[in-house]
């Protein structure tokens, strides 16, 4: 009985490790991802990346102006000889408010997470995460001042500090208190946050306090809508007013409070990702009535602005600029925000404005004129690159600070003009059984994108060529047609015939038709009379082994889809879905692999999507067979060892 079990164990284990070793089969060999690059009236670059595909109207990109930037170029990338018909896209203006300046605090430890900046018109107060609490102090234009301890308590790492011209007020979140300290840091007196029943903190402390020397405002953490805020008077006396859903009306992941600032009438919220991942914050605005403004992103979309390192955590204002705190840079911003003034387009940087808008750019979605005419202007005198396009340069200006938002990008052409496909044959004529090279090549005033040949059967595809060897199986005349379309969907076939003749006269030859040309063939010598004594040896069709025949490629017209299967390598030449089958030992029918790419990608695809695959029933059956034998032989050593220690 033991033996019976240790063999159904040893069975149980090759079973385990026959799906162990399928499923490593799989994930070693997944379809790769491949990164494509596009091709006329497809893209717009800007520093050499590709960053927006054309007739992509849900796309929404934004130019940042600001001091010292108030110039940015973005490419088309488009065919040297495409006909533009036209070229448009939708301009909106936003307030910007970046101003380009900042300085590094001379701290060494960080600020707290939700706060830490103070501001008393002429210098900065950044509080350090310390015990005791330090303050680093620089002047307004970022020179290191000095620095105080805040003493009088036997605690530190406080979250945040408000200060005027005569008092340090500083918040610690746990107590739920206020600690009040003259500008030498000694303490002088502190407060509990109170109210009459009606104010409670929602199952969070507060992290973050501002005034403007009438009413204390207390920031909490917020929730799934965005940081709350609370009114109090100058002694931490609840006044029953907060705000709650500040974040409501920005991206959701700006939705956690931390740092506040208030000139009495205006309030200015730093709102943090949940999740503390830097670069996501947005400025909330409101008026002190609760209602809510537009709220603003602190980085720009160059990457400039705060945050540096960690994320943004408190901000400050003087009644004309804005300073925000991140980890440990001070950033400078307009307070009131600027649209982009006197805006223009240069289409290929020749200093001629192809649209231009005078004065302050609030407009929402305004179309711009027809720029087709400039842009074809440029690509009749640019250089083209190795694979025939140029990069025409698209410069936006503005006189001043602000955002321009660009979308519902627009471009035509009107190329109607097919490719030109010629067949070449080695041989007009051959014998029955024998061998000959056919190619099919094409060509075309923007670009060929697909080109597939069948002669009897046998076929090959490629992006402007292809090219095949063909044995005579059969006499008779053979039927050749070679077929390719361009990036506008232009196509065009040229066909022609080749005679196989079986040596008793038959047979045909020569000449083309439909679309294309066709090169006449080379003259071929006489062929030498054999030798009476030896017979001329027959040569015979080559054998295509039967346990693992290549995979065939079902076509799909609708989508104009092409593809072939060389070396495990599926080369689809065009959008659309195409199949791919295979067939095993008995030829049973089974799917191997899907690909698919949406209906916009149809033509744009620049050169043949390399997708390699492998076959995993022929791994899986070999990998089991391994297995199995290797059990085989462990159960015959076993029972020869067992039968060897019997006879001793």
């Amino acid at each position: 009985m033991r033996k019976r079990g240790s063999l159904i164990v040893k069975i149980a284990i090759a079973i385990i490790l026959t799906f162990v070793g399928l499923y490593l089969v799989q994930v070693d060999h997944e379809v790769s991802k491949t990164v494509l690059k596009t091709t006329a009236f497809s893209s717009i670059t800007g520093d050499s990346v590709l960053t927006e595909e054309f007739n992509d109207t849900t796309t929404i990109l934004n130019i940042t102006f600001y001091p010292g930037r108030l110039t940015e170029t973005k490419y088309l990338y488009l065919r040297k000889n495409l006909n533009v018909t036209n070229a448009t896209l939708n301009l909106t203006g936003h307030f910007g408010y970046y101003a380009n300046e900042s300085f590094m605090v001379n701290s060494t430890l960080s600020p707290p997470n939700f706060g830490g900046l103070g501001f008393n018109g002429t210098h900065f107060y950044i509080l350090e995460q310390s015990n005791p609490s330090r303050i680093i102090i620089h002047n307004i234009t970022g020179g290191y001042f000095g620095n105080i301890n805040l003493t009088g308590v036997n605690f530190g790492n406080f979250d945040d500090i408000w200060m005027n011209d005569t008092t340090i007020f500083a918040i610690k979140s746990t107590a739920g208190a206020v600690y009040q300290f003259n500008l030498s840091g000694n303490i002088t007196t502190s407060y509990n946050f109170t109210g009459d029943g009606i104010f409670v903190f929602p199952g969070s402390d507060p992290i973050a306090i501002a005034s403007n020397n009438s009413d204390f405002w207390a920031s909490l953490a917020g929730g799934f809508s965005g940081p709350t805020i609370f009114r109090f008077n100058m002694t931490f006396n609840s006044t029953n007013f907060n705000k709650t859903g500040i974040g409501a009306n920005g991206p959701s992941t700006s939705r956690s409070g931390a740092g506040i600032a208030t000139n009495g009438s205006i309030i200015w919220v730093v709102g943090q990702d949940p999740a503390l991942i830097a670069g996501r914050e947005y400025l909330h605005i409101m008026y002190s009535n609760g209602t809510l403004l537009s709220p603003f992103k602190l980085r720009q979309s160059d990457g400039r602005g705060s945050p540096t390192g960690s994320p943004s955590k408190d901000v400050e204002q003087n009644g004309t600029f804005l300073w925000i705190l991140d980890n440990s840079t001070i950033h400078k911003y307009f307070q009131d925000g600027f649209l982009p003034q006197n805006p223009y387009i240069d289409i290929g940087n020749d200093g001629s404005a192809e649209w231009n808008f005078s004065g302050n750019f609030s407009q929402h979605n305004n179309k711009t004129e027809n720029l087709a005419s400039a842009i074809n202007s440029y690509l009749s005198t640019c250089n083209a690159d190795a694979e025939g396009n140029c990069t025409v340069p698209i410069v936006f200006t503005s006189s001043t600070t602000g955002i321009l938002e660009y979308s519902g990008i627009s471009i035509d052409s009107n190329d109607t003009t097919p490719p030109t496909v010629t067949i070449n044959l080695a041989s007009s004529s051959i014998p029955l059984g024998a061998s000959t090279t056919i190619s099919c090549s094409a060509s075309d005033n923007i670009e060929v994108i697909s080109l597939s040949m069948s002669v009897d059967g046998a076929s090959c595809s490629g992006v402007n060529s292809c090219s095949l060897t063909y044995q005579g199986g059969s006499s008779g005349s053979k039927s050749i047609s070679c077929s390719a379309s361009d990036s506008n969907t232009n196509g065009a076939t040229a066909t022609s015939t080749l005679s196989v003749t079986d040596g008793s006269g038959g047979g045909g030859g020569g000449g083309g038709s439909g679309g294309g040309t066709t090169e006449p063939p080379t003259e071929e010598p006489p062929a030498e009379t054999p030798p009476a004594e030896e017979p001329p040896v027959e040569e015979q069709p080559l054998e295509i082994p039967q346990e693992l025949i290549i995979p065939q490629v079902i076509q799909v017209p609708l989508d104009y889809i092409s593809a072939s299967i060389a070396q495990n390598t599926a080369n689809v030449d065009l959008g659309g879905k195409a199949q791919i089958i295979y067939y095993i030992g008995s030829k049973t029918e089974k799917p191997r692999l899907d690909i698919t790419f949406k209906p916009f990608d149809i033509n744009i695809i620049k050169k043949p999507l390399n997708i390699k695959f492998t076959d995993y029933p022929y791994y899986a059956i070999s990998f089991l067979t391994i297995l199995l034998v290797m059990l085989l032989i462990i159960t015959t050593v076993e029972k020869a060892r067992i039968l060897i220690k019997r006879k001793l």
